[in-house]
Formats: structure tokens, C-alpha cells, sequence
């Protein structure tokens, strides 16, 4: 697919020529085919973004990780009036940002805070991590304690996903992808998934305010995971294998 994508492109895109420097950059969008237009914006617009969301003195704060990714989305939404419907309309159906833990002193407060108007086209916000069981003590600590499955599926990594923390939104999960060689879901027993997708939750709330249930107040609650399907069915109907 992605092969054919290129060739298409390579055919349809005009040749290559000296541009002034000073020329707009919006030029040569008025010399391609709208499908070619939209696929090419459509593509821009849904490269995975990053974001860390952290709080500050109580207060619920979002940083933009990599600016550059940002700034290409926010080019694709500025582009025409077309580009801009086709690409938010890719954004709102499967466009997600990803919440990336990130150490204390990488903070930029208030430098890179994507406003509120851009975060309000996304639907689901995710976070990734390893397949396998971490048992976390008081002080910290990663403890790996390999089960069989760990062992069987050592590439193994999952995304949680929940949707977009915009005012009003319930945090919950809402889909869980796990990405391997191999599909996992086929070993994956009623008993051991939802020990891990406690285990997973838990561990999401650590570092996010978005994947933590926080007290009228602001500070989390005793128990800060966010909520999950306690039918078994509902649970495993949330699952994806991802095929690495």
C-alpha cells in the first residue's frame, strides 16, 4: 500500500524545479489533484503527537513534545479550506495523542502548552508501555517478575487508550491495543487480563493527570486508576492485536 501510494505520487506530483526562496509555500498545493491534496494532508495531520500532561501547583497542564510534529499539524489545518475539513475529519475519527512520561527537569511550563482550540479536535488520548507485569514499590522500584506469557511474548507492548480529557469526558478505558509478533489475545486468559489491565491502569496513573482520577481538589484519590469493564466480555471486546 505504501509502496503504491509512492508510485502514485511520484506520477501525479509536478517535476521538481528552481524555487526563489522568497516564494509562498502554498504554491505548488494550487498544481495537485485535490485527492492527491487531501492524501497528502490527511497524512500530515495524523503523525502521532506527543504530549505530557503533568500537574503544576494543582493546576492541569499539557506540553507539547517535539514541536515540530505540532507545528506540521497545525500547517496541515492552515493550509485551505479543504485541507483543513479533510484533515480534522481524519483527526476526530482516529486521530489520538499520546502521553509521554517524561523526567522532571524536560518540564517547559507555559513554553509549548498547545492551546485549547487544538487539543478540542482530538477524541482519544493514549499511553503505551510493556505487555509485561512491573510490580512497583513504595520507593519506586521496578520489581519484573516474568510470568510464562511474559517469557512467550517478550516484544510484547500495549497502548491504553481513554478518551480526550476535555471538560465534561469520563476517564476510562475505552480500548487497549497490544502490538507483537504474534497474537497474544490467543493465550490471553478471562482471569489473567483483567489482573493485568488493573495492573496496567495503575501504573498509567503514575506521572499523568489524564490517566488519573483526581479528587474535586486536584489531587489524586487513594486509588487513582481510571475505570474498566468489570464483565469480562465488555473487557476482552475492547482488545486489538496489532500486528508488529
Amino acid at each position: 500500500m505504501v509502496a503504491a501510494q509512492s508510485i502514485f505520487l511520484q506520477q501525479t506530483l509536478p517535476k521538481m524545479t528552481s524555487t526563489p526562496l522568497n516564494a509562498p509555500m502554498t504554491d505548488i498545493w494550487t498544481t495537485l489533484p485535490p485527492e492527491v491534496e487531501s492524501m497528502i494532508i490527511t497524512e500530515a495531520a495524523l503523525v502521532p503527537l506527543q504530549a505530557h500532561f503533568y500537574l503544576r501547583y494543582g493546576q492541569r497542564c499539557v506540553q507539547a513534545m517535539d514541536s515540530q510534529q505540532w507545528d506540521a499539524f497545525k500547517t496541515a489545518l492552515s493550509i485551505s479550506k479543504s485541507t483543513r475539513k479533510a484533515a480534522l475529519k481524519a483527526v476526530r475519527e482516529i486521530g489520538s495523542i499520546e502521553d509521554a512520561v517524561i523526567a522532571r527537569s524536560d518540564h517547559t511550563p507555559y513554553r509549548r502548552q498547545p492551546s485549547n482550540a487544538l487539543l478540542s479536535h482530538f477524541t482519544l488520548l493514549c499511553r503505551s508501555m510493556p505487555f509485561r507485569l512491573e510490580y512497583i514499590d513504595r520507593a519506586s522500584r521496578s520489581f519484573f517478575f516474568p510470568t510464562t506469557l511474559d517469557q512467550r511474548y517478550p516484544d510484547a507492548n500495549i497502548r491504553l487508550y481513554i478518551p480526550f480529557p476535555h471538560a465534561g469526558s469520563a476517564q476510562r478505558l475505552v480500548r487497549v491495543d497490544i502490538e507483537s509478533h504474534n497474537d497474544v489475545l490467543r493465550h490471553l486468559q478471562d482471569q489473567e487480563m483483567q489482573r493485568r489491565v488493573a495492573h496496567w491502569a495503575k501504573r498509567a496513573s503514575y506521572g499523568s493527570w489524564a490517566f488519573c482520577v483526581l479528587q474535586p481538589g486536584g489531587g489524586p484519590k487513594r486509588d487513582p486508576s481510571v475505570s474498566f469493564p468489570g464483565e469480562i466480555a465488555e473487557l476482552r471486546s475492547m482488545f486489538r492485536w496489532v500486528k508488529k
